[in-house]
């Protein structure tokens, strides 16, 4: 298994055999949903902890070394208790470990019909239709309305687990002539990594996740990857690298759980249109990601639990307020399940919904809700328009 996970790109039902053997080998496996063409979305524990990290890979399925890699993590845990300079039992001891190695199945299935077909390495081979799931829509700009089986699926499971930290995991696509023979012949072999710099997200979410991506750009140097450039903060929308607060909206996984109290880290190599050339390095390289990950949270776990129960008591903390929302019926119970899939609490009734604050998701309930809290002010001096009202056309009122 350990030689398959590191070079061969799994088609489904090679992913599913490996995560059933890995359940055999003691892992702890969950089916948490299914995608639109009916295939299972899995979650892997590992650790029984009270720190509790995710890691969410695939939402893209034309980037395969993050199944992979969470896989290979999952079998060097059982299998050797290593992975480069750290013993996982030991990491592993305060947190639980969940991992979701395939959040989009069916791209995943459609990626490897079209590499099997075509696997040179390659920017012309980038296989943008397997990027999308089955019904065509891009699963990292969902996340704030929820509209897919998949990210509904997924954001049940954030409500249930209630991450302290998530690892947002991608490869990325370079357009040009490539690949060169070695990665350090080329500016493009890179790792991407991106704390949560964004506006209104609490100082201490801020704190945690930039002294977690910094411990991890370390980490790659130490266990020997410094051929592969590092770059902090490369990819925060329009705001690439910037040292200041960001505006950015919260329909990305990453600028939007920092919102709900998760510390963040989008991980990212260099990857879509490779296929399987220098795989054993992408999948090692995030398998290293979540291992460090641990091991900060071995040795972090009271400051991480502080900072997420200090972003949590800010919610608490927020003035009281209420948001009535009325309008069509169909419209204003759609807006109650979308509540509800954001653990937001609220009352309702036939023809409104009614939210009072504060409470646990006081952030995210104004995003959705409040057209002049500050995020959205900003965004809207953008022409950008992502309260509810916009989407659903109710009618908001808000009562202090």
């Amino acid at each position: 298994m350990r030689k398959t996970l590191l070079f061969k790109v799994l088609s489904y039902e090679e992913y599913s055999k490996a995560v059933a053997e890995l359940g055999k080998m003691g892992a702890q496996v969950e089916e948490i949903g299914f995608s639109l063409e009916n295939r299972a979305i899995h979650c892997i524990k590992l650790g029984d902890g009270d720190i509790r990290i995710l890691a969410i890979c695939r939402l893209h399925g034309n980037e395969p070394a993050t199944t992979n890699a969470t896989l290979y993590f999952t079998y060097l845990y059982l299998d050797e208790g290593r992975i480069g300079g750290v013993p996982l039992k030991l990491a592993l001891e305060k947190c639980t470990v969940a991992m979701i190695p395939a959040a989009n199945p069916d791209g995943l299935a459609e990626y490897f019909k079209l590499y099997s077909k075509n696997p040179k390495p390659s920017w012309e081979n980038p296989f943008t239709q397997a990027r999308v799931n089955a019904r065509g829509v891009d699963l990292n700009r969902d996340w704030l309305y929820l509209t897919q089986k998949e990210t509904r699926c997924l954001h049940k499971f954030l409500n249930r687990f209630k991450p302290h930290i998530v690892l947002d995991m991608h490869e990325f696509y370079f357009k040009g002539g490539y690949p060169p023979q070695w990665p350090d012949s080329q500016d493009e072999f890179m790792i991407s990594l991106t704390d949560t710099p964004y506006f209104m997200v609490s100082p201490t979410i801020k704190k945690l996740s930039l002294n977690l991506m910094q411990r991890v750009a370390e980490a790659f140097k130490e266990e020997g990857y410094s051929h592969w450039k590092t770059r902090l903060r490369w990819f925060v929308g329009e705001e690439k690298g910037a040292d200041r607060e960001v505006v950015i909206p919260a329909i990305f996984l990453g600028s939007h759980v920092p919102y709900e109290h998760s510390a963040k880290l989008l991980v990212e190599t260099w990857g879509v249109g490779l296929g399987d050339y220098l795989l054993s390095d992408r999948v090692t390289i995030h398998a290293l990601a979540i291992a460090h990950t641990a091991l900060y949270a071995y040795e972090q776990s009271e400051a991480i639990k502080e900072a997420v129960s200090q972003s949590i008591s800010e919610d608490l903390n927020h003035p009281s307020e209420l948001f009535r929302v009325k309008g069509h019926p169909k419209a204003v119970a759609d807006v109650r399940d979308l509540l509800e899939l954001h653990d937001i609490k609220c009352s309702y009734l036939k023809d409104e919904v009614l939210v009072k604050l504060p409470q646990e998701r006081s952030r995210m309930a104004l995003i959705l809700l409040d057209q002049n809290y500050e995020l959205n002010r900003k965004l809207i001096e953008k022409r950008k328009f992502y309260t509810l009202n916009y989407v659903y056309n109710v009618h908001i009122t808000k009562y202090s």
